[in-house]
Order: structure tokens, then sequence, then C-alpha cells
């Protein structure tokens, strides 16, 4: 456990999800959170009213001058995965943000947290030098992520890394993710047991799935009468997804919506709804069905809902939207308590963003648990 007079630092990302994950598993809310941008300081606020909030750069912010002395327990880091992320394509890099892990190196030399704990793209174990066009050089792959580890265990840290899948604890989205654990206290280092799995058995439940998450009684306009046509992409993938998900599936996803009439003031009937997700950015994939974790959120409208009416019947219509903000937050293990809109003063584009860019709060609180040893302490206790 970390004493009460131990600092939790997070060097947070989007929304706050690290944030989320330390109060579901420590029962309180990280002392100081860092971040350089306003929108996300503000929704961290919001949730975490009692945190100090520093909105600057990690750069610049100092951690003997933040910590004022008192003892680090805790020091959580998302630094900014852009540049290590496979979805940047091949675009070049930028060598200050694929630096920022260098940030860690900073606060375990000036205040010694404890325990450290650094999330990011499985990608950053491929950190290595760049080329002089920006792009990775594929003689040197993992070279700067060598040496970073090893500059920490020259610090006294000792350190392991473990890629670990969100649906596995409970967030119902396959999204995986590096996490780097790093401690100088002489105890183990302890990583969480799934508690889910796409095999369900007498140690695991089932994944969690993207349907759960979805509000069915939002608005799917149809296809066919949109002011602007979709793109041609768009209309093969939802043309797939139908053949796959729907005319080619023995048992279709069904969502039962009932209607209402206005005319009586009361509800009556049912029709039967065959749903399935469409990967808006599809990179050739095809879809899935809502029955599976959802995939990997991006920081911008990732999915679009397709329904398809009358089945078995003939098809009389084909609707679509994008998953609402509400919708990818529970998606990415968000407790629908949590306010990613800032009091309703954030636009969709950038609360999807905070959600893309956070930490999945279960993977957090899971890692936390099995690093300050809670269920133990529970147990003895």
């Amino acid at each position: 456990m970390i004493a009460p007079d131990e600092l939790i630092v997070d060097l947070f990302a989007g929304g706050g999800g690290a944030s989320q994950g330390i109060f579901q598993a420590l029962g309180r809310h990280p002392d100081i959170a860092i971040n350089h941008d306003e929108e996300a300081v503000a929704v961290h606020a919001r949730n975490h009213p009692g945190t100090d909030h520093r909105c600057v750069s990690v750069w610049v912010a100092e951690p003997r001058a933040v910590c004022a002395g008192r003892p680090v327990g805790l020091l959580w880091a998302s630094p900014d995965c852009r540049h290590f992320s496979r979805a940047a394509g091949g675009r070049p890099k930028w060598k200050a943000v694929r630096s920022l892990p260098g940030v860690v190196l900073t606060w375990a030399t000036r205040v010694r947290p404890r325990v450290i704990l650094v999330e990011n793209v499985r990608e950053m174990i491929g950190w290595g030098p760049l080329l002089a066009d920006g792009t990775p050089c594929p003689d040197r792959i993992g070279r700067s992520f060598n040496q970073w580890v090893g500059r920490l265990r020259g610090l006294g840290y000792k350190v392991q890394w473990r890629e670990l899948c969100a649906a596995d604890f409970g967030a119902p989205t396959i999204r995986t993710r590096l996490f780097v654990q790093a401690r100088c206290d002489g105890l183990p280092i302890v990583w969480p047991q799934p508690t889910h799995s796409r095999l369900p058995s007498l140690f695991a439940r089932p994944w969690r799935t993207a349907a759960e998450c979805i509000d069915w009684t939002l608005p799917c306009p149809s296809i066919f009468t949109r002011k602007r046509p979709l793109a041609d992409a768009t209309m093969r993938r939802i043309a797939q997804g139908i053949e796959r998900y729907v005319l080619g599936k023995s048992e279709p996803f069904i969502v039962r919506i009932g209607h209402w009439s206005h005319r009586t003031g009361r509800g009556f009937g049912f029709r039967g709804v065959a749903a399935f997700l469409i990967h808006y950015y599809s990179n050739g994939k095809q879809g899935q069905d809502p029955r599976e974790p959802l995939g990997t959120i991006r920081t911008h409208g990732s999915f679009a809902l397709v329904t398809v009416e009358g089945v078995p019947t003939p098809i009389v219509d084909i609707g679509m939207r994008m998953l609402s903000p509400a919708e990818l937050a529970l998606a990415q293990g968000f407790p629908p308590e949590y306010d990613m809109t800032d009091a309703g003063s954030l636009t969709k584009t950038t609360e999807i963003r905070l959600i893309g860019n956070s930490v999945c709060p279960p993977v957090a609180e899971a890692v936390i648990r099995a690093c300050f040893n809670i269920e133990q302490e529970k147990a003895a206790a």
C-alpha cells in the first residue's frame, strides 16, 4: 500500500483513465496531475477535484519543486504515443515527442519515486534513433528503449514490462498497451492475473462486449436519405459487413427495438434489427460482431454503427451512425458517471480525442492492485 505521506503523481494522458484506475484501486485520487492540454486538465479537474493540477509541459514541471520535499510512492506516466504508434503510418516521427519517456528518468533521478508505472503503445519497445528523413532506423530498432531501461536499472530500479489487453481485465475493448513497471523499494515486481478471457473458464469470466456499451435507442439515420452521399469506400465496408455479419451469419446479432405510437401515447410491438460495427478507418478490416469487445478506440471517430432492418425478411433500410462519446467512454472502461464533457463545454471531437488518448481504467486498476498487493492486504486484514 502507499503510505499516507507518500505522493501519487500522474503525468496523465487524455481524460485521465490512469487516475480513475488509481482511485478504483487505492481509494484515493492522485495528489498531483500534470498535462499541458487545458481541455484535458479541465476534464481531469472536474473528475478529480482534490488533485493539485499543473497545466504545464512535463518538461517544464520540476519534480523537486512540484513535490516540495514529500516522498513519491507512485509515479504514473503516459508519454505521448503519437510518434511510436502504428496509427501514424509511415509519416516522419518527431524526435522531441519520441523522447518524452526521458521525463521518467528526470523524476527517477530527482525525487526517486518508490514505484514507477509507464503506459504506452506496444511499439515503444522499438524506440530507436531516426534517419535523416524522420523515419526509424531499421538497424537500430529498440536501441533507445534498451538504453532507457538500462538507465532506470542504473538508478537502482528493477524493471519489467508486459503487453496487457484491456479486455482481459474487464474493459469491453481489445485495446492492448505496453506497461513498464519499475520499483526501487526492494519488493518484487508483480503483474495482475486476467479476470476475463475470450474463452471463459472457472478462472476467468467471458470478455465483455461492445453491444453493452451501445445505446440502441439513439436514432440511426438511413444511408439512402443523407444530404451528402457516403464515400464509395464507406459503402463498400457497409456492403461487406452486411454480407459477413448479417446475410452470411446463421445467427446475426439482433436488437429488439420497440415502437412508440404518438397517436395513442403507448408503446407497442417490436421489430428485429440486425446490427454490426464497421471500422470507419478500416485499414482493410471489414468490421466486427457487437458480441465482441470493441476494437482500439482512436482519437478521432473510428467506428460506425450499422443497422439492417427486416432480418430475416427482405432488407428495407440500412442505417448508420457514429458511436457517441458516451458510448466510446464506456467501451474504454470509464464508469458512466465520469464526466468527459467538462459539464457540456467541450465539442464531440475533443471528447473523442480525450477518450482515445486515455488509459483504460480497469487495466490501470488491475496493475496497481497487483503492484501494491491490495488483494493480499485485504485478505490479511
